[in-house]
């Protein structure tokens, strides 16, 4: 039954999110996966996934990473719910706007363990007071700042697997 509450609250809470002001209408890309044990927090939507869940090279790169764990283990969703070329073009009210929605979600999902990726995930978790992990955003490992099995063998050592 707490699921299917859940899952009523996000959808309100998307239709919110779709009625915002403060977003083009129709771009913007909302949390996916089955709320409850683990949420990662990503930054923004890749441009390509035009608010198809799951569908961009990123979240494919990603359920490689994270693999044995499916959509059915976590939940995903970003800061920013608007695809942006650069985090750096990111205004204040966006982010204000969007970091309202994401408080929001996370209250609804109530996850275990909150994985922030990247350093604008973490820093919003931090500013916020919010228990979490951090990673490397996964794009940091093509710009050799990580491996993959150091970044795998992080993941593990936050999910005690």
């Amino acid at each position: 039954m707490r699921q299917k509450k859940n899952m009523s609250e996000l959808e309100h809470l998307e239709n919110k999110i779709l009625l915002c002001k403060e977003c083009p209408q129709g771009e913007y890309e909302f949390g996916w996966g089955t709320p409850g044990k683990i949420m990662f927090i990503g930054q923004c939507p890749a441009l390509a996934s035009k608010g198809r869940r799951g569908t961009s090279d990123f979240d494919k790169y990603l359920f490689e990473l994270i693999y044995p764990l499916t959509d059915k283990d976590f939940y995903f969703t970003n800061l920013i719910k608007v695809p942006m070329r650069n985090m750096n073009d990111v205004s204040l009210r966006t982010l204000v706007h969007c970091g309202e929605h994401l408080l929001e979600e996370i209250i609804i999902v109530k996850p275990e363990k909150i994985i922030a990726l990247g350093s604008w995930s973490r820093s919003f978790c931090e500013a916020n007071n919010i228990n979490h992990y951090s990673l490397p955003h996964p794009g940091y490992i093509f710009f050799r700042g990580i491996t993959e099995d150091e970044w795998k063998k992080q993941l593990k050592g936050i999910l005690n697997i």
